[in-house]
């Protein structure tokens, strides 16, 4: 073949090393020209040869086969740097890094249904004039958690962001020392406020904030009372806190906006998902602060998004921030909202969300999966065991909340980290946990419609 020719003798110099248009035309590299354009693989060859034209430059000679085999060995990585879908064995039902809550099919099927071509996302069919984006979803948010108006953006700290700026640019935000928390990614949540303009008015110490340390922070140059939920800490021992419905109070006596940062944002009863110290987001709106935001990602099983409910007054005060244009969502978030909302609305949230469903799933049906899984195992020739596990909510929610769970171990003496290295290679992709130096697959956020693809991935696996 000609690539064999291109590469069969060593290389002693740069001058050596073929030209890129040549190498393109190599069979092997083909199947990566059609799945990443040839732009792209012209760029990882010359990325490839600026590695060895370095090496030839300091006098050492290289095999030509080597160079080719690197070529293709970098194409095969950049395969796991696009967007892939994983089975997610890991424990964590609300994964961060493995995009949050998982939309699940049904909803990816009617989105390139309805998404696929043009949509009245601004547009007001019957009387065929300009509609307002996402007045709809405010709509269905108020039918469902008796909120006045909601406004939705991209992320939960856009939201953040928005209400300060809003209500406190240049003005006195007051908040407990205690729930200036950190967030994914490094960000922390001081530095969102002051980048809003807001001048941060801390109250209490570190685990403690009385009713009084609000009432003697407020003066005339308070623009918001905030309260922020420990979303992904725990303080526990000699404590206080104030509750939303106090500080709404306050708010209404001294005429200051009061804003309820719930974090995640759950809808259900904590206990149905065994999260007992998360607040939900009707006890939130219960509590009559003005403004309540979550993430529309987390807890509530939607897409990504920040939401933001309350007073219409304070809402349309959001609405009309220059900032609202940048941070607004695009019309699938809007869409894929609407859906996550339509399906609360016909009370089958925890069958018809994927997050909720995964989290609600009951330890039986996880053992009767896991047994099916280990008899396939064992048909073919591997040894596989089921253990208990415990598994987590993710998503910075309920960070102390043990899920009981069940998973499948793999019992081999292969090195737990190169098997979870293996897997992770596999197509698709298998993210699992180590425990107890064993590899396991745990199946709390494995849909059951994926087992019979994970068995065929392990036998893949393990017989490669």
């Amino acid at each position: 073949m000609m690539s064999e020719k291109m590469f069969e003798n060593k290389l002693e110099s740069p001058r050596d090393i073929p030209q890129v248009e040549v190498v393109l035309s190599a069979q092997e590299l083909a199947p990566y020209v059609v799945a990443y354009s040839r732009p792209f693989v012209t760029n990882v060859i010359r990325e490839t040869f600026d590695h060895y034209r370095s090496l030839l430059k300091d006098g050492t000679s290289v095999d030509g086969s080597e160079v080719l085999d690197a070529i293709l060995g970098n194409l095969e990585r950049e395969r796991f740097k696009f967007f892939n879908r994983v089975i997610n064995c890991s424990g964590i039902v609300i994964h961060t890094n493995l995009g949050r809550s998982p939309l699940g099919k049904a909803r990816a099927e009617v989105l390139a249904e309805r998404l696929s071509g043009y949509s009245n996302l601004e547009y007001d069919i019957l009387p065929g004039k300009r509609g307002k984006r996402g007045r709809h979803v405010s709509r269905l948010f108020a039918m469902l958690a008796g909120s006045e108006a909601a406004c939705v953006v991209n992320n939960n700290a856009a939201a953040v962001y928005l209400i300060l700026n809003t209500f406190c640019s240049g003005r006195e935000c007051v908040v407990s020392r205690s729930e200036l928390v950190q967030i994914g990614g490094g960000f922390r949540m001081p530095d969102v406020m002051r980048a809003s303009g807001a001048i941060l008015q801390e109250v209490g110490t570190t685990n403690r904030a009385a009713f009084d340390d609000y009432f003697r922070a407020v003066n005339d140059k308070t623009g918001l009372i905030a309260k922020i939920h420990w979303s992904n800490f725990r303080i526990e021992g000699f404590t206080e806190s104030v509750e939303a419905s106090q500080l709404a109070q306050l708010g209404r006596e001294k005429g200051i906006p009061v804003m309820f940062d719930l974090g995640s944002g759950s809808w259900l009863r904590p206990e149905e998902y065994g999260a007992k110290d998360e607040p939900s987001i009707s006890s939130a709106i219960e509590s009559k602060v003005d403004l309540v935001c979550f993430s529309g990602d987390k807890l509530f099983g939607g897409p990504q998004a920040g939401i933001v409910l309350g007073r219409n007054d304070r809402i349309e005060m959001l609405l009309k921030n220059p900032l609202y244009r940048a941070f607004r969502p695009d019309k699938m978030t809007l869409f894929l909202l609407e859906e996550t909302l339509l399906t609360y609305l016909s009370g089958k949230a925890t069958s018809d969300i994927p997050a909720l469903s995964l989290l609600t799933t009951p330890l039986n049906l996880l053992k009767m999966r896991a047994d099916r899984i280990c008899g396939s195992l064992k048909n073919a020739g591997i040894a596989s065991s089921i253990v208990e596990t415990t598994a987590l909510v993710g998503g910075g929610s309920a960070p102390e909340e043990k899920l009981e769970s069940l998973g499948v171990r793999l019992d081999m003496k292969t090195d737990p980290d190169e098997l979870a290295a293996r897997f992770r290679k596999a197509n698709p992709p298998v993210i699992g946990r180590i425990i107890d130096d064993c590899y396991v697959l745990d199946l709390k956020a494995v849909f059951k419609d994926e087992d019979d693809e994970l068995i065929e991935v392990i036998k893949d696996v393990i017989r490669s």
